[in-house]
């Protein structure tokens, strides 16, 4: 959890008590691929909106009202 939070190699060395970087770099690269595994997805999710919809330009998709009723 604490690794998952964002916590460093040293900072867990020191909460749990280990003296080699070793185990502590174990937990903190698995956060790391997930966070950036995350972040990565969120920047395809955008780029697939932005291209499947693109914003609108002003006016656009306006439809004039039928007069002729």
């Amino acid at each position: 959890m604490a690794a998952s939070g964002g916590a460093t190699a040293y900072e867990l060395m020191s909460q749990f008590g280990w003296t080699n970087s070793k185990q502590a770099e174990v937990y903190t690269k698995g956060a790391d691929r997930a966070r950036l595994g995350v972040k990565a997805s969120r920047i395809v999710s955008e780029q697939l909106a932005n291209e499947l919809a693109p914003p609108c330009e002003s006016g656009e998709g306006n439809v004039a009202e039928n007069e002729t009723k």
